[in-house]
């Protein structure tokens, strides 16, 4: 915790400031004082607006699943293009590092290639977020309907022989939701 008036302790607690220069240990520099005009430093928010903050993503999360379970899963395609498209063109800090990455891995593409592939990225995890949302709200059996397995007698031999399973994936397309099946049709996995 930080010093307050007079030396007495505060309830505010001080952090390095990622963008922090010359060595300074950030474990340490969590203890330091705030100090006024020193841009190394910054003083977290009170713990009730972190609560208050927690409390209402969580609601806007629920009340998104609640949207979300009525819709059909085309309409679940088209928002979560819709949301991927809104923080590719938003959320520019993120959309930087994307860029950054993207023009590390493929050089050779031109400018409007790299972009759209930056671009494609963000609609995916849009499409992503909201498919997992309607996941969730399927019946197990709904869940099964809309998944498939290929392999899975060599999973349930070796379960059946009590060796361990080593699963090696890409990751491609959802495989997110693959978790949630894996444990509908075979063992959940550990």
């Amino acid at each position: 915790k930080g010093r307050g008036q007079a030396g007495k302790p505060s309830n505010r607690r001080v952090h390095a400031h990622p963008d922090s220069v010359g060595g300074l240990d950030r474990a340490r520099s969590c203890f330091q004082p705030l100090a006024p005009g020193d841009a190394r430093v910054f003083a977290a928010p009170p713990v009730r607006i972190i609560r208050m903050r927690h409390r209402v993503e969580y609601w806007v999360v629920r009340a998104l699943v609640v949207f979300v379970r009525l819709m059909p899963f085309p309409m679940v395609d088209f928002c979560g293009t819709c949301l991927g498209r809104a923080f590719f063109w938003f959320d520019r800090s993120h959309r930087k590092i994307a860029e950054q990455n993207v023009l590390e891995a493929f050089p050779s593409r031109s400018a409007v290639e790299r972009r759209q592939i930056v671009q494609r990225a963000f609609v995916h995890f849009g499409r992503l977020l909201f498919a997992l949302l309607k996941f969730s709200t399927l019946t197990p059996e709904q869940m099964l309907a809309r998944v498939e397995f290929t392999g899975d007698e060599h999973v349930r031999l070796a379960q059946a022989r009590g060796k361990g399973i080593l699963f090696v994936t890409g990751h491609f397309g959802f495989w997110e939701i693959q978790a949630h099946a894996h444990g509908l049709t075979l063992r959940p996995m550990t």
